[in-house]
């Protein structure tokens, strides 16, 4: 499935405002000397977004039609354990994940960076665009 930019962007918008995968856990601010990402660790970024979507639009659609409360528990886990290794797969903790995610939405110059990404993602049909994951 590919996603188109105004989608990725919305969703984007949507995700900065909550970093992802906090469970609970408050994300911490942009520590004193945390380097910010060089381009290669921010389309890395990118890449896990764009996965993150397929992830949660996915598991929202199970958490829709499911009312048991255990399997509902049952689900949610998984969904948190297929969010991480959305993130890990390109070498990014959720931590550091979650800084880029915090920074971006605290940085216009990282966010036009990373909205020129998505765009070139986008616009190029032969660039890797991450499918997500299906159960």
């Amino acid at each position: 499935m590919r996603f188109s930019l105004s989608a990725a962007l919305v969703a984007l918008a949507i995700a900065f405002a909550a970093p992802a995968m906090a469970a609970g856990e408050p994300v911490p601010g942009q520590q004193q000397g945390e380097a910010l990402p060089d381009d290669g660790e921010l389309s890395n970024f990118v890449a896990a977004f764009v996965r993150l979507i397929g992830v949660q639009h996915g598991y929202m659609m199970m958490l829709q039609d499911e009312q048991d409360p255990k399997r509902l528990e049952s689900i949610k886990r998984n969904a948190l354990d297929d969010m991480t290794a959305a993130v890990e797969q390109d070498g990014l903790s959720v931590d550091r994940y979650n800084h880029i995610a915090l920074a971006v939405r605290e940085d216009p110059n990282l966010q036009g960076r990373v909205e020129a990404i998505l765009q070139q993602l986008a616009s190029d049909p032969s660039a890797e665009q991450p499918a997500p994951e299906e159960e």
